[in-house]
C-alpha cells in the first residue's frame, strides 16, 4: 500500500500503539468503540539479526518496458493519489489535498481494472465522511471512512470501517466509534483488520479482525506503544511502533512481527516507517541512525524478510548515491519489492523493483512521477501523477530481467 509525499506525513502520522496482547472478548460494531478492552500483559520482545547487503545490492540495474506492453486507465485531471493498493490487475486508491470543498482531502475511492482498461467511482463522500486508506485482496475492498466537525479535518473524528464485495457491489458496515487518530485498515485472505484509540485512550490502540464474507468480529486486542503503520498476511501481523511527538511525528519507530497464535512480538528492525506484508515476504523503509529524537524518515533504505527465519536483507542499493535522493513506500508482493526512488536531477520518484529471480534492485524505464506500485497476483501496476494522473502496468510474466 502506498502512499502519500513527505510533505503529507505530519497530518497522518498519528495513528495507533503496539506488541502482540491476550485477546479480550470480541467486539460487535458498536461495542468495538465503546468500551476499553481489558488490559493487556506486556509482550515478550526478541530481536532477528540482520543479514549483510551483497555487492549487487549496491547498484541499480535498468529494466525497459515497451510502451506496447504497458496498460494505462487515465483518470480525472485534478485527481491526486494518497494510497494506493492492488491485486493482479485490479488497483484501488483514494484521493488527497482535493476533492472536497475545503481544497484538503479528496472524496472518492476509484477502482481501476488494467485487465479491461476500466475506471469506476467505488465509493464518494457519504453522510460527511470521508473514504480513506483502501485495500484490496481478491474480491474485497476495504477502507475507513472519516467526518470531522472541523472543516480541516483536526480530530476528533467519527470514523466507521467498511468492506465491500466486488462481485455483488454489496457494502458491509464492520465498526464506527469516535478517534483522535486516523484509523488503519489491512486485509488478509477473508480478514479485514483495522486499528483504532478509543477517544480519551490514546495510551491504547485496539485491534480488531472481523470476516469479510460475514461481518462476524474474529478479535478484538491491544497493541502496545504507538503503532504508526500495521500489514497481515498469512496470520503474521507486522506494525511500526513508537512515540508520537506533539507536532504529530514519529519517532524511535521500530519494526515488530506477531506469528500466528502467537502472544509474541519480535523486534525485526529499528527505525522503520512504512511497512508491507504479502506472499510471505515483509518489506519496509529503514532509516539510518540519527541522533535527532524527533525528526521526519530520511536517508531511508528498503529492506525486506521472508518467513518463517525472517531474516533482514537490503533489496536496495545504499541511499546517496546512484543518483538517488531518497527511498520510500515499499510494497511486497509475488516475491519482488517495489518502491520509489526520488531522483536526485528530477526531483520526482522513479519506480524501483527487487526482482527475486535475479536479486537485483532495478530501475524502471521509461518511469516517473511515481505515487504508489505493487506487485500481486502476477501483475506490476504503479501509478503516475505527473503530466497527468494515470494507472499503469503489466503481467511480470512479460518483463525480461537482465542478469
Amino acid at each position: 500500500m502506498a502512499k502519500y509525499k513527505r510533505a503529507a506525513v505530519a497530518m497522518l502520522l498519528m495513528m495507533t500503539t503496539a506488541a502482540c496482547g491476550t485477546s479480550p472478548a470480541p467486539a460487535t460494531p458498536s461495542q468495538s468503540t465503546s468500551a476499553s478492552a481489558a488490559s493487556s500483559p506486556t509482550s515478550t520482545r526478541s530481536s532477528v539479526q540482520s543479514v549483510a547487503p551483497d555487492v549487487s545490492s549496491e547498484t541499480y540495474l535498468s529494466v525497459s518496458l515497451q510502451s506496447r506492453q504497458i496498460r494505462s486507465v487515465d483518470l480525472p485531471s485534478g485527481v491526486t493519489f494518497h494510497v494506493t493498493d492492488s491485486d493482479g490487475p485490479r488497483f484501488v486508491m483514494d484521493e488527497a489535498l482535493g476533492g472536497d470543498k475545503t481544497g484538503r482531502i479528496g472524496t472518492t475511492l476509484w477502482f481501476v481494472d488494467l485487465s479491461t482498461r476500466t475506471l469506476r467511482r467505488l465509493v464518494d463522500l457519504s453522510d460527511g465522511y470521508v473514504p480513506f486508506y483502501p485495500a484490496i485482496r481478491g474480491d474485497y475492498v476495504a477502507w475507513s471512512e472519516l467526518r470531522s466537525a472541523d472543516p480541516s479535518y483536526t480530530p476528533p473524528y467519527n470514523w466507521r470501517i467498511k468492506v465491500m464485495d466486488l462481485r455483488t457491489s454489496k457494502t458491509r458496515l464492520l465498526a464506527t466509534g469516535v478517534t483522535g487518530v486516523f484509523p488503519t485498515v489491512a486485509i488478509d485472505g477473508d480478514v479485514v483488520l483495522w486499528t483504532y484509540q478509543a477517544l480519551g485512550h490514546q495510551d491504547r490502540t485496539e485491534l480488531v479482525r472481523a470476516s469479510a464474507s460475514t461481518g462476524a468480529i474474529l478479535e478484538s486486542r491491544q497493541l502496545d506503544g504507538d503503532v504508526f503503520r500495521m500489514a497481515a498476511d498469512g496470520g503474521y501481523l507486522a506494525y511500526t511502533a513508537g512515540i508520537t511527538a506533539p507536532n504529530g511525528v514519529l519517532a524511535a519507530a521500530k519494526l515488530y512481527v506477531c506469528r500466528p497464535g502467537s502472544t509474541k512480538a519480535t523486534e525485526i528492525a529499528s527505525n522503520a516507517h512504512e511497512v508491507s506484508f504479502r506472499n510471505g515476504v515483509l518489506a519496509w523503509g529503514q532509516d539510518q541512525p540519527t541522533d535527532v529524537p524527533v525528526a521526519l524518515p530520511s536517508d531511508t533504505r528498503i529492506w525486506s524478510a521472508s518467513t518463517p527465519d525472517l531474516r533482514p536483507e537490503p533489496v536496495a542499493p545504499a541511499p546517496g548515491g546512484n543518483g538517488e535522493h531518497l527511498q520510500q513506500w515499499p510494497v511486497s508482493g509475488d516475491r519482488y519489492v517495489t518502491w520509489g526512488s526520488e531522483r536526485t536531477a528530477t526531483g520526482l520518484d522513479q519506480l524501483a523493483i527487487w526482482s527475486p529471480a535475479t536479486r537485483h534492485a532495478y530501475l524502471v524505464e521509461p518511469t516517473t512521477g511515481v505515487i504508489g506500485s505493487s506487485t500481486a497476483a502476477g501483475w506490476l501496476i504503479w501509478a503516475e501523477e505527473l503530466p497527468r494522473p494515470v494507472v499503469k502496468g503489466l503481467p511480470l510474466s512479460e518483463i525480461v530481467w537482465s542478469p
